[in-house]
């Protein structure tokens, strides 16, 4: 399969690591792996997956602060 075809899927699985809040070495692996799935594959949802992460860490601020 090209990457392209499997790029949706598992840039979602990947997301749904992030909101559960891994630790640093998690997320750093997180980082890593969609580093390299936009560079090898479409870098256009790229776009999409950093303000999904500036939203879960938004609302991981706002349920900090209650």
């Amino acid at each position: 399969n090209d990457i392209r075809e499997c790029q949706p899927r598992i840039v979602e699985q990947l997301m749904q690591q992030v909101q559960y809040g891994p630790g640093p070495p998690i997320r750093t692996l997180i980082g890593r792996n969609l580093a390299t799935l936009f560079s090898v594959g479409d870098p256009f949802p790229l776009f999409n997956t950093v303000n999904r992460c500036n939203e879960v860490l938004k609302s991981k601020d706002e349920t900090a602060k209650l």
